[in-house]
């Protein structure tokens, strides 16, 4: 887990602010414990757009989890996905 985070943060820096932020997002939410709402408040956003990005930057992290897992599973897709999505289930909400 922590190599894919180290991973999104790597390419969120290349990416530019949108994404830096949403990386931000993730560590307010899991690491933090924060609501979306309190987030939102926090930024003084709108919950509704703070929402959108928490589902991206979630999708983006578990395509980095994913490309961990691959790493670790060279031979299996199918194991590396297994893999992915158990550990994800760990971050459930």
């Amino acid at each position: 887990m922590r190599e894919a985070a180290e991973l999104q943060a790597n390419r969120a820096d290349k990416m530019g602010e949108a994404a830096v932020r949403r990386v931000e997002l993730l560590q307010l939410r899991f690491h933090d414990g924060l609501p979306i709402r309190d987030i939102a408040e926090r930024w003084q956003a709108d919950p509704v757009h703070v929402h959108r990005e928490y589902s991206k930057a979630r999708q983006e992290f578990r395509q980095c989890l994913l490309e961990v897992m691959r790493f670790y599973h060279p031979d299996s897709d199918v194991e590396a996905e297994r893999e992915a999505t158990s550990l994800l289930g760990l971050l459930a909400d």
